[in-house]
């Protein structure tokens, strides 16, 4: 005899009738996209509060900056196939005898979709195109500097400790790709 537990705590249904089933694929990606961009501009807004309000000695201060840029970097990293992918399914459609409808959710019509394909175009631009070449801009101009600059023994010291940052801040970029 088997017993069955009530896990569901609220029903999706009551949550679908309440917004008009008006959360369709193309306003959770706008949605998801404006997200990842909101965390990503609050990052740095975040670490100059806590600066400001717990004031640490610079070393600290300089350690919780690397990390915040080691979030950001990994945050972007891990969701960028995803928000990617999301956004250019936005532009695909598939037809189903005289109805264009948007392959990734069929209830919205090819007319529909355009206001959220609208929507979706300047993340698209910030995303697709922008973060390989943000990356790749940090990785040429940021990091790669430190490795070029002359074998002068009065340095070595400062060019060892910034690849040693780098390499944290970047972790996934730097190490991977250099």
């Amino acid at each position: 005899q088997t017993c069955a537990l009530p896990i569901s705590l609220f029903s999706l249904d009551a949550i679908g009738a309440s917004v008009g089933d008006a959360m369709h694929g193309a306003a959770i990606t706008v949605l998801l996209s404006a997200a990842l961009l909101t965390l990503l501009l609050t990052l740095p807004v975040a670490f100059r509060l806590v600066a400001l309000v717990r004031q640490p000695e610079q070393e600290l201060r300089e350690a919780f900056y690397d990390r915040c840029i080691q979030l950001a970097v990994a945050v972007t990293f891990v969701l960028y196939p995803v928000i990617c992918g999301r956004l250019l399914l936005l532009f695909h459609y598939v037809d189903f005898d005289d109805v264009q409808v948007l392959s990734t959710d069929v209830r919205l019509r090819a007319e529909e979709a355009r206001a959220w394909q609208l929507a979706a175009t300047p993340f698209v631009l910030l995303f697709v195109v922008g973060i390989p070449l943000a990356f790749a801009a940090i990785l040429r101009y940021g990091v790669r500097p430190a490795l070029l600059d002359s074998h002068d023994h009065a340095y070595a010291a400062a060019t060892v400790q910034w690849e040693r940052r780098c390499l944290q801040r970047f972790s996934l970029l730097y190490a991977k790709y250099t």
